[in-house]
């Protein structure tokens, strides 16, 4: 996935959980989605081993499409 500049990595897939946000865009790996209580959709970056709220990724990288399966 590509994340933008400013997009936190969490340690949940809340907006509520403690976070970093990363200075630049870049691509990271996710392994698999979840939909939290709120209905949103959040990815785990493998890479990060953090999760990023769908709304600040863009897909596919390298020909791959955003993951299908639930953690």
């Amino acid at each position: 996935m590509h994340y933008k500049a400013g997009t936190y990595f969490r340690t949940g897939p809340y907006a509520e959980c403690r976070g970093y946000p990363t200075p630049t865009p870049g691509w990271s790996g996710a392994s698999c989605r979840f939909y939290n209580d709120y209905g949103n959709l959040w990815y785990y970056s493998s890479d990060w081993r953090a999760w990023v709220y769908s709304g600040n990724v863009t897909f596919p990288i390298d020909g791959e499409p955003a993951p299908t399966n639930s953690c």
